[in-house]
């Protein structure tokens, strides 16, 4: 018994074709649409067709013959959607008319009503357009975590400028890059360290330092004249060629973006909506003005509450929490928090693919889990799809006034059920990539559909009979690394121009339960690659997320036959302990290494292992302070980012390490489920 069983029997009145299929996996109408097809293109080929078989008509639609049907290929239209021919920005600005007292932002104890933010966002507009000169100017913006961030973001889209977001913990080195290209004529920062980014000649303009100045600005609108189509924002991704490329959105984009989505999964003025997404990566954008565009309240969680599923929890319970939306990694955490949704909270997941197994996790609660899909170039999200227990997950259908079309590789659509790559069409698309018309025109060719561009976007996809897409993998190189995407040949490019190597390669790989980038390197005759300066000189360069957590030294390449690196054949790193390692001792750091090497899935760890070098990541990081405290070992996650060793985590806890059958007891917890002390006592 197979799947999907097609049999041919020959007979005295011709061909008969039975088909026999899993009911789990088929339904009869997509059997049907590929009997359908297969017919028409044998009839095409005893026809005396002189096409190549490549080139035959594969679908009733394309064929003109009449299938009795109207939708068998992979083309689907969003619903139309009314959009306000206005900015973003002016949206948010009909909410201060309406409700000018309720409250728009909260930031740790600080909070601001809509009048308020307004306020303070036309003074800072006010003051940039007198130091800027001219229109749609890019700001570059490198601010903490703060209201202060909202309040710039909006500021710059009123004084008439877009904005190129940074996160102030990424290397200066890429920051400077981003910045340079998007050609900033100022950069906005609240730290010294920020003030790094600045490429020559850009002029920098401290919001602490200028607070008191900003404060006697007037306060009322500029009445800027800002298009639809203006840019609103320019959001930098990983590219391959070996530096990242910008990608610029319109402000019509945006109100596309949050007219739908406030439509489907639903979003008002009664809600709230956490803020957990660094602005210097798409999905913040959803955020902030789906939070502000309909008058809800915008909660932006503070760094320190990133990294903890606790604190993060009582964050959503604090604030009444309606919705977040997040990567799987940071759902990962609040899951390890045993975090469960409340009746009416919209649990939002994107980036990347969504695992059954989490979703399940997420539904153990009385929430609504969503599902959405797009990628920067489609202003955030493309498709949405309510994600149900035991049914499927897909990446749904088109958001309002989008398109969604999966192509062979003539570009020509596939029937329904047959994969190929996705194309997205329609208002969602961004208004290309800076300076760089080749590949604009490339990744945007001419909809031959509906007309306009589309985006392909890389993605292997199907379309079910009913329209719904599910995704499968990429067509390229690319990969998502919790939620960020990565271009491996960025990293490679970086890896060539280090002296002793000579060839070089990167994988995402999942061998021990967590994904994690490897690296592979050939070193040059003669020499020794020194692993520990290269991943130094990386992190001068890009994000913890894009260098390889684990390395290994080969003597070539694994090649395919047409001569590319088989990234396949590359072999899994070895888990092996170094012969230098300092076994563990005491209990306490015998329990606590226990707890490392099922988190890090490591066979054995080393009193002295630095838990980077072991590549851990943040959610890792907290899975292990979450089973370390439920184990009655109180240490927080900062302990472990500070102190990086087991050796050192436990000295610095103060016990009696060498007393046997003592441990840590159990962290102070308060009512709100925050950690009160790092400070544990001996039981």
């Amino acid at each position: 018994n197979f799947d999907l069983f097609l049999n041919v029997i020959e007979s005295e009145s011709g061909l008969r074709l039975d088909c026999e299929y899993n009911m789990k996996l088929f339904n009869r109408e997509t059997i049907e649409g590929f009997l359908r097809s297969y017919r028409l293109l044998l009839d095409q080929i005893v026809s005396g067709s002189s096409a190549a078989v490549k080139d035959l008509l594969m679908d009733d639609a394309r064929s003109g013959e009449d299938s009795g049907s109207a939708h068998t290929i992979s083309i689907i239209a969003g619903p139309r959607t009314a959009l306000a021919n206005t900015s973003i920005h002016a949206m948010i600005e009909a909410r201060v008319e309406a409700t000018p007292l309720s409250t728009a932002i909260i930031c740790g104890d600080e909070r601001l009503t809509y009048d308020e933010l307004n306020r303070r966002s036309n003074q800072l507009a006010r003051v940039l357009r007198k130091r800027v000169v001219g229109d749609g100017r890019r700001i570059g913006i490198a601010l903490t975590r703060s209201i202060d961030l909202v309040v710039a973001l909006l500021g710059t889209l009123k004084a008439g400028f877009a904005y190129v977001p940074l996160d102030p913990t990424h290397p200066v080195a890429r920051g400077k890059i981003m910045l340079r290209e998007a050609d900033v004529a100022m950069l906005l920062v609240d730290s010294e360290f920020a003030r790094a980014f600045a490429p020559d000649g850009v002029s920098i303009f401290d919001l602490a330092g200028e607070r008191e100045h900003l404060t006697m600005q007037p306060s009322d609108a500029l009445n800027v004249r800002v298009e639809p189509q203006d840019a609103a924002y320019v959001i930098f991704t990983s590219g391959t060629t070996g530096t990242p490329k910008g990608v610029e959105v319109a402000h019509r984009s945006l109100v596309n973006l949050v007219t739908t989505m406030a439509q489907e999964p639903g979003f008002d003025a009664s809600d709230v909506l956490l803020a957990v997404t660094t602005v210097a990566f798409d999905m913040s954008a959803f955020e902030i003005y789906t939070a502000l565009s309909a008058g809800g309240t915008l909660v932006v969680a503070q760094s320190e509450d990133l990294a903890d599923g606790y604190r993060l929890r009582s964050l959503i319970d604090k604030t009444g929490t309606t919705m977040l939306q997040s990567t799987p990694s940071t759902w990962r955490l609040l899951v390890e928090a045993e975090f469960r949704a409340p009746s009416g909270f919209r649990m939002l997941s994107g980036g990347e693919g969504l695992p059954r197994a989490l979703a399940d996790r997420l539904l153990e609660g009385n929430g609504e889990l969503w599902n959405v899909y797009g990628p920067t170039e489609t202003t955030v999200y493309a498709t949405r799809s309510r994600v149900f227990l035991n049914e499927p997950i897909a990446i749904g259908k088109p958001l309002g006034n989008a398109f969604a079309y999966v192509l062979d590789d003539l570009a020509r659509p596939v029937e329904r059920g047959a994969s190929g790559e996705l194309y997205i069409g329609g208002d969602v698309l961004a208004r290309g990539y800076i300076n760089s018309p080749e590949s604009t025109a490339h990744r945007f060719p001419v909809d031959p559909f509906n007309g306009g561009r589309m985006y392909r976007t890389g993605d292997a996809a199907r379309m079910r009979e009913d329209g719904t897409i599910e995704t499968f993998g990429r067509l390229d190189d690319q990969v998502k690394l919790r939620g960020y995407r990565i271009e491996l040949g960025e990293i490679e490019t970086a890896l060539m121009r280090f002296a002793s190597v000579s060839d070089a390669a990167v994988a995402l790989r999942d061998d021990s339960g967590s994904a994690q980038l490897v690296g592979y390197l050939v070193p040059r005759a003669s020499t020794v690659v020194d692993v520990a300066a290269l991943r130094e000189r990386l992190s001068l360069q890009f994000p913890e997320y894009m260098i390889p957590a684990a390395w290994m030294i080969l003597s070539a390449l694994p090649l395919s036959p047409n001569g590319k690196v088989d990234r396949r054949a590359l072999p899994a790193p070895a888990l092996v302990a170094p012969s230098t390692m300092v076994p563990l001792s005491t209990p306490l750091e015998v329990q606590l290494g226990s707890i490392w090497m099922k988190v890090l899935g490591r066979p054995e760890i080393g009193r002295d292992d630095d838990i980077f070098a072991l590549g851990a990541d943040s959610i890792q990081i907290f899975q292990i302070v979450a089973r370390a405290n439920r184990a009655g070992i109180a240490v927080l996650a900062r302990d472990i980012m500070q102190k990086r060793t087991i050796g050192k985590i436990v000295s610095g806890l103060g016990v009696a390490e060498s007393t046997p059958g003592r441990r840590l007891s159990r962290a102070p917890v308060s009512r709100n489920g925050e950690f009160e002390s790092s400070v544990a006592s001996a039981r």
